[in-house]
């Protein structure tokens, strides 16, 4: 059974893992400090590269920027708890550029500022799942992430396992009509803030969603924006499937649609869930214009 409740109420990045790689005749590097790293990134020039983090915390100060051209990066620690960089909050950050095609962050805390520059830009000769896979406890803060042609699903798919968490801030997906923006299983805690999605687009015949797709998760998001979303099944922005609860507050869509159910969102579950949404502006969702207020949902909801 499923409760929909529709009523008007009123930087730090620690991730680990990732991306399925498993680098072939690959250089690994062990480094202790800050100059190691960008010893490393800056002199290693292999197709991919392992750098190890050992049971130690790596304060970093400066911006690093990973340009080389790395056909998979993989930064591996011992444990998230063992393992640690820790970017200094106002003066550095941990750039990916485009030129590397395959990132895996494993059994890590990554602590400040984590950005994906251009990374629609990136080549690869073999397709993958999703362009970035993250699980355990993930804070994304002033991120941008591009869709690409080497990923067949998500720019971002986060499988919390049941015991992660996933926080996203000031952030901007754009799908490029190619890409679900963001996937989010198994993730006892969600909260999305103040992020703009656009071009998001679901091919999956399985799964809708072509912004955010929710599967056995709990989310809460609030002041975002969504623009030019798109899925071939259902759920144009929002696909929520047994999902535990859904809150939405102050949110702002503008041209999204499916193919089959739901413009805006759609719901499923066996189980009881808890959806709110509030102050939910909607412009061509659907085909419909207007304000979320009490209406029938055919077509801009589904469940």
């Amino acid at each position: 059974m499923l409760f929909l409740k529709l009523k008007k109420i009123k930087k730090y990045v620690i991730l680990f893992p990732i991306l399925s790689i498993t680098p072939i005749n690959s250089e690994k590097v062990t480094i202790h400090n800050e100059k190691d790293l960008i010893n490393t990134i800056s002199k290693v020039n292999n197709n991919e590269l392992v750098i190890n983090i050992p049971k130690e915390t790596i304060e970093i100060s400066s911006n690093i920027e990973i340009s080389n051209n790395y056909k998979s990066l993989s930064i591996v620690g011992i444990s998230k708890e063992l393992s640690k960089l820790k970017l200094n909050e106002e003066t550095s950050s941990l750039i990916f550029n485009s030129s590397v095609s395959q990132i895996k962050i494993e059994n890590l805390s990554i602590e400040g500022h984590l950005n994906f520059k251009k990374y629609s830009k990136i080549e690869s000769n073999e397709k993958i799942d999703n362009c970035i896979d993250l699980s355990g406890k993930v804070i994304i803060n002033e991120s941008f992430f591009y869709g690409s042609h080497s990923c067949k699903d998500s720019i971002i798919n986060y499988n919390g396992s049941n015991d992660g968490s996933f926080n996203l801030t000031k952030s901007y997906f754009d799908g490029v009509y190619l890409n679900n923006c963001l996937s989010i299983t198994n993730s006892n805690s969600a909260f999305i803030e103040s992020s703009n999605f656009e071009k998001g687009a679901s091919y999956d015949d399985d799964n809708g969603g072509g912004a955010i797709r929710l599967i056995d998760s709990n989310l809460n998001i609030r002041d975002c924006q969504f623009k030019d979303n798109f899925s071939s099944k259902n759920g144009g922005v929002f696909y929520v499937n047994e999902g535990k609860s859904f809150n939405a507050i102050n949110i702002k869509a503008y041209n999204s649609s499916a193919l089959e159910k739901g413009g805006l969102i759609y719901i499923t579950s066996m189980n009881d869930i808890y959806a709110s949404l509030t102050n939910i502006e909607y412009y061509e969702a659907g085909n419909i214009n207007g304000n979320l207020k009490n209406i029938e949902f055919e077509g801009l909801i589904a469940r």
